[in-house]
């Protein structure tokens, strides 16, 4: 590989020279982005990158993402004719570091221009739905992936699940008739934009409840085999899990929402949860729940989420949505250092993993 460095003059005249006009796809990983800079014009990856700085090995973007330094976006911006910021905005990966190992982050600097392309990065690489790259003017020739945090992604415009799974026959799966799912999603949004890394990570606890029921038995509820017949797939198939799973998963996050404004709030009275876990009957009958020990993973959740003696009152008013310094005031144990871009699965505070065995399942 051409491990060339230009000078600053240099990558001036080389962007002149590339004549690069493809444009980044909002949550485009940065390996995609400068896999289709390069193929627009017919240049090879490994020449530009040269360009960008030095590095290694050139890997397919939908195994790896490439991570540059500061130095190295900087001529990726002059190459591209976009300012840093925008391409930050744009591309996750180029995002300012968080104090937090897992996250995307930049390589550190030491004044060379670097890039990386690490066999086990952060996050998780999704093929981007084509619909909406048509609406880009984004060809079907030009293959775009999304880099996020979780394995899935989901397309509520053309009802699309996407995740990272691969299957080229199958690059997404059809959400048409599962109306419950795309709701879910718009939910999930709006806790988010209001609540911030609190809804994402009550989103994560449910989730893992609801992991806990479907390793125990798939069809604990009976749509979830509805839900995956649906899109072709088995019920015990690890792929439908989470689909099958967010629209009772979100339901459940926001009853755990009731029980962390609550708790927060200082209240010590019923500190079994007596009140909270009739809720949660109601919704499991609701559901059709058919899991015997459902309260099991439930139990375990409420005694990791104490009630906060004397309590902060951060949750006692809505507060103004987007208020980044009262949403991180809504964090307590066992959360409290919880980071919004870490995967869902690596949220919890409940212990168990997807793709798990039944005997792995512990709740005492």
């Amino acid at each position: 590989m051409v491990q060339r460095i230009g000078t600053a003059r240099q990558v001036v005249a080389a962007a002149q020279e590339l004549g690069l006009k493809a444009r980044p796809v909002r949550g485009e990983s940065t390996g995609s982005f400068v896999h289709r800079l390069a193929a627009f014009d017919g240049w090879e990856v490994d020449a530009l990158l040269a360009t960008l700085g030095a590095g290694g090995r050139v890997v397919a973007p939908g195994e790896a993402e490439l991570y540059l330094n500061a130095a190295a976006v900087e001529r990726l911006a002059v190459l591209t004719g976009r300012p840093v910021e925008v391409l930050r905005r744009v591309l996750p990966s180029l995002r300012v570091p968080l104090a937090r190992v897992g996250a995307p982050e930049l390589l550190r600097e030491d004044g060379v221009p670097r890039w990386v392309w690490p066999w086990r990065p952060w996050g998780f690489r999704v093929r981007a739905c084509g619909l909406c790259l048509a609406r880009h003017n984004i060809g079907q020739e030009q293959e775009v992936w999304l880099a996020g945090a979780d394995p899935w992604q989901v397309c509520v415009r053309h009802r699309r699940w996407l995740d990272s799974t691969h299957f080229p026959e199958r690059p997404f799966l059809s959400l048409a008739g599962l109306e419950e799912v795309l709701t879910a999603e718009r939910r999930r949004q709006r806790r988010e934009q209001r609540w911030g890394v609190l809804a994402r990570v009550l989103l994560a606890d449910a989730l893992q409840v609801g992991v806990y029921w479907w390793t125990k038995q798939a069809g604990a509820v009976p749509a979830w085999g509805w839900r995956a017949r649906l899109v072709g797939l088995r019920a015990n198939d690890v792929r439908a899990a989470p689909l099958v799973l967010l629209p009772e998963a979100q339901a459940l996050a926001d009853h755990m929402l009731l029980w962390e404004r609550w708790r927060m709030g200082g209240g010590l009275e019923a500190v079994a949860g007596q009140w909270w876990l009739e809720g949660v009957e109601e919704l499991a009958a609701a559901w059709h729940l058919r899991c015997p020990a459902w309260r099991a993973p439930l139990l375990r959740w409420l005694g990791r989420h104490a009630p906060v003696p004397g309590g902060a009152g951060a949750c006692r008013g809505a507060g103004p949505p987007g208020a980044a310094v009262v949403r991180q005031q809504q964090l307590r144990a066992p959360h409290i250092r919880a980071v919004a871009a870490e995967p869902l699965q690596e949220l919890s505070c409940l212990p168990w993993r997807l793709g798990c065995s039944v005997r792995a399942l512990r709740c005492g």
